[in-house]
């Protein structure tokens, strides 16, 4: 990557700047022993995306009380 930046084909974006959509599945089998490596990394991902704003949006929605309704 620091090639294609030093050519200009690639350019860096301000820190504020970010993604507001970003999905990950981490898809294994469920029914043998998951490996440390794979157990640590499905870890990490859920840390890493846990600030995100879809996250938090889902949060959100599952939180909401109920509309009262008009009598």
């Amino acid at each position: 990557v620091k090639n294609e930046v030093a050519r200009g084909e690639l350019k860096k974006l301000p820190q504020s700047w970010n993604f507001y959509w970003r999905s990950a599945w981490a898809v294994y089998s469920g029914n043998q022993h998951v490996a440390a490596k794979v157990r640590f990394f499905i870890d990490y991902l859920c840390k890493s995306m846990a600030g995100d704003v879809w996250l938090e949006l889902k949060k959100d929605f599952y939180q909401r009380k109920p509309a009262l309704k008009d009598e």
